[in-house]
């Protein structure tokens, strides 16, 4: 709502109105929550689709892996990430089941524990997933031959 200057503008609430005012509220966050922690799981699962794909790719080709170790890590780490996010989306349930009851909150301590786990395993999820993303591209750049090198004709016209 916005804050107005002359509150004749804006009428008085009644009780009904106001908590179902605090319910729409409560469910629109929970409803962007849950979005959000899908989006990481789909997010993690795609990179680790996506990795293993290519680990694939080059393992069936001539020159294979050369350094296996970073695939591994970076296998293991959206793995982890993927585990967090399902881990988030699970204390979301705790969160959801301490918050209202008939527009009350039940039990507040509670609650913001369950919140702070919440939190807690979906900012993990997002720093471990940064950090897969980074071990995975020194994994491929470092297995994937000479794909990243410039052709010897291009070295050769720019000199």
């Amino acid at each position: 709502m916005c804050d107005h200057e002359d509150n004749s503008v804006m009428p008085e609430l009644t009780g009904a109105e106001i908590k179902m005012r605090n319910e729409l509220r409560y469910q629109t966050m929970v409803d962007s929550g849950q979005a959000t922690l899908k989006a990481m799981m789909i997010m993690n699962g795609g990179g680790t689709i996506a990795l293993l794909t290519f680990i694939s790719h080059i393992t069936s080709g001539s020159n294979g892996v050369t350094e296996p170790d970073l695939f591994i890590l970076a296998v293991i780490l959206f793995v982890s990430s993927t585990f967090l996010s399902v881990l988030s989306y699970g204390a979301i349930y705790g969160t959801n089941c301490y918050s209202y009851a008939d527009g009350t909150a039940i039990d507040g301590e509670k609650r913001k524990r369950w919140f702070q786990l919440t939190i807690g395993c979906g900012f993990g999820a997002l720093g471990v997933f940064a950090i897969a993303c980074i071990a995975a591209g020194f994994a491929l750049y470092i297995n994937s031959g000479d794909i990243f090198l410039p052709k010897p004709e291009v070295i050769e016209a720019l000199k």
